[in-house]
């Protein structure tokens, strides 16, 4: 998927819930940070998206109704919470 696209998938479907963009490298954060008009969001899915940032998580706020996210594979998130060096 491009950018246009899910920004068009975003437009046409307001009250979307569930949503899998697996490992979907053709989105940048530009697109991904629309999902923040998705409220009624329950369920995201953006394992192995290896562009994905933080800057571009951010807009998860506004997903109130957000009850699972996967992040695994997204490598340039951050840990939350930051792992201590062991001493």
């Amino acid at each position: 998927m491009t950018d246009e696209g899910l920004l068009e998938v975003i437009r046409a479907n307001p009250q979307l819930e569930d949503l899998n963009l697996y490992a979907d490298a053709g989105l940048s954060d530009v697109s991904l940070a629309s999902l923040g008009t998705l409220t009624e969001l329950r369920h995201l899915d953006l394992c192995g998206m290896q562009f994905l940032t933080d800057d571009a998580l951010s807009c998860l706020a506004a997903c109130t109704q957000l009850r699972t996210l996967n992040l695994t594979w997204c490598v340039l998130v951050a840990r939350f919470p930051p792992q201590t060096p062991a001493v």
